[in-house]
């Protein structure tokens, strides 16, 4: 279990207990039992963030989970004590297969660049030291684990900066425009200079307003592309390094 997905649980369990207590005696009471429409509401809405999270962190197949899922009728029913029980329960269970080592839980949460390519930068041996590029992918990839999608978004602003002179440029868009590289290795750098520096610009310099989004993984959604970007930037380095 990541700090991130303890820390959510956390928080889910406070809040269902604030709920619980608010309910006569603590029988498992329904949400009728609430005097107003406001905690009605917030509990539904602790309910829909419940299930979201539990929908992001296990698998579609994971047993767990579908049995949750099979009991979604039970899930719905608007009663407190089994939203907190369900809560309990996936802390023990995430608890579990962490101790047990199960890999139960979405890989895709563990890496937003691939280890290999991160191991391969780092036994590159050439004009440029990778020390720093193989350090802020595995930065990339510890604040992508824990949910810190704004430090994504800088970080991956900070590789497109740091790159251009393996290419034999001063910038990131004179690779774009000027790397004789393929068609699609142009294209998913297009999008990286164009669509990626625009949200992490976003993420940088946006003063503060009276109402925010924040942003989720969908928002730093470039992984393909920065995996074309460390491949190509492995196999020049590698081509150069065989020709001398």
């Amino acid at each position: 279990m990541t700090e991130f997905q303890r820390e959510k649980l956390e928080s889910f369990i406070q809040q269902a207990s604030v709920f619980y207590e608010l309910t006569s005696n603590g029988d498992p009471a329904r949400i009728g039992a609430f005097s107003d429409s406001e905690n009605s509401l917030k509990f539904k809405a602790l309910r829909t963030s419940v299930l979201q999270f539990l929908t992001e962190t296990y698998k579609s197949d994971d047993s767990f989970y579908r049995g949750i899922i099979a009991n979604s009728r039970n899930y719905y029913k608007p009663e407190v004590s089994y939203l907190l029980d369900t809560i309990n329960n996936v802390k023990k269970d995430l608890e579990a297969k962490a101790k047990y080592n199960i890999d139960e839980i979405k890989t895709i949460v563990a890496s937003y660049i691939n280890l290999e390519r991160i191991k391969k930068l780092k036994e590159l041996n050439g004009k440029f030291d990778f020390a720093k590029l193989a350090r802020i992918c595995e930065e990339v990839n510890s604040c992508y684990e824990n949910g810190n999608y704004y430090a994504v978004g800088m970080l991956l602003r900070s590789i497109i900066d740091h790159v251009p002179p393996i290419f034999g440029f001063d910038s990131f868009k004179s690779v774009v425009a000027n790397y004789s590289g393929s068609k699609s290795f142009k294209e998913s750098m297009d999008s990286l200079d164009k669509s990626m520096r625009k949200i992490a610009d976003s993420f940088l310099h946006q003063t503060i307003r009276e109402k925010e989004i924040l942003p989720v993984q969908e928002s730093i959604e470039f992984k393909a592309s920065f995996d074309n970007l460390i491949s190509e930037i492995i196999r020049i380095t590698e081509q150069k390094a065989n020709k001398n």
